[in-house]
Order: structure tokens, then sequence, then C-alpha cells
């Protein structure tokens, strides 16, 4: 049965993914795993004799993990966006006090940013922030290496040019 129900699984996953959205599939199986007892008992449920296969358990119980799911989703987006919008005014705060130009303001938003919702461990290449900066290689490794000399960012790699937004500056920024 376990063969048939990770299949079930994936098929429903697939789905989910298609007919919602990928974060709808994953925070399922997130949910499910978390509480795998009461996934495999509405299986017990259905397939109990006295009950003659009768899928409306099983369907009810996989809706409450979906929705589950996706409160959870929701709450870490609203947090997200919530530590964004902090992250913004300090950067325009200093911006007003003169600590940091527009430039620096804008590309340090673009590291706060991927930051927040990239996945941990995942980089973010100079040539990546050029094309999303459209700013010349020339000045945008300007500004980078003096958000650098400010301690903002913190170099990953030489070659190719990496930089991540510094820990502790991001932590300030978002304690608003």
């Amino acid at each position: 049965m376990m063969g048939t129900v990770r299949v079930g699984r994936y098929l429903l996953f697939q789905f989910l993914a298609q007919n919602l959205d990928n974060f709808s599939a994953i925070s399922l199986a997130y949910t499910i795993n978390k509480q795998k007892t009461t996934y495999y008992d509405i299986f017990e449920l259905t397939s109990h004799p006295h009950n003659q296969g009768e899928a409306t358990f099983f369907c009810l119980q996989m809706l409450k993990f979906l929705v589950t799911g996706q409160q959870t989703i929701l709450a870490d987006l609203t947090e997200k966006k919530q530590q964004i919008r902090n992250i913004e005014q300090s950067i325009q705060d200093f911006i007003n006090q003169g600590m940091l130009t527009a430039e620096q303001g804008e590309i340090l938003n673009i590291f706060a940013h991927f930051h927040r919702f990239a996945p941990k461990d995942s980089n973010f290449s100079q040539i990546q922030l050029a094309q999303a900066v459209q700013y010349s290689r020339r000045k945008l490794d300007t500004i980078a290496n003096e958000l650098h000399q400010k301690g903002m960012l913190q170099k990953v790699q030489q070659k190719p040019l990496i930089y991540t937004m510094a820990t502790d500056y991001l932590d300030i920024l978002s304690q608003r």
C-alpha cells in the first residue's frame, strides 16, 4: 500500500502545482509530513470495512491539510512583506539623511529582497545584479564596492564576483 500512497501523493502534488501553484503543493507536502499519523489514519478510516471505501473523510482531511499549508504560506509571506517594508523604509531614511545615495539604496533594496525570498545559500552574481538594475558593470562595481566598504555587503566569492547582504546590517534594517 505504501508505494501506492506515494504515487497518489505525487500525482496530487503535480495536480496542485499545475492547477494552483507550486507553493500550495509544497505546503501540502510539508503539512502532511508534519502530521503523518493523521495522514495514515485517514487511509485506515477510509479503507475500514464499515465505511465501504467512503472517501469523504479522506477528501475533507486533505482539504484541511491544504488550508493549513496555505495559511502557513500566507503567514510567512505576510511576515516577509513587513520585513521588506521595514527595510525599504530604513534604506529611504538613510538616503534622506545622506548616508546612502539613491543608487546605493536601490542596490541594497535588491539584495534585501533576494535575501528574504531566495532559498538559503543561493547567490546573486554581479552579472545578475547588472541585468536587474541596468547599470554599467563599472558603475555597479563602484557602488557595490562602496557598500562593501561601509560593511553593508560582504564578498562571498571573487570570480565571478558575488556579494551578499551583511547579516548584521540586514538585521539592523529589519528592526524598525
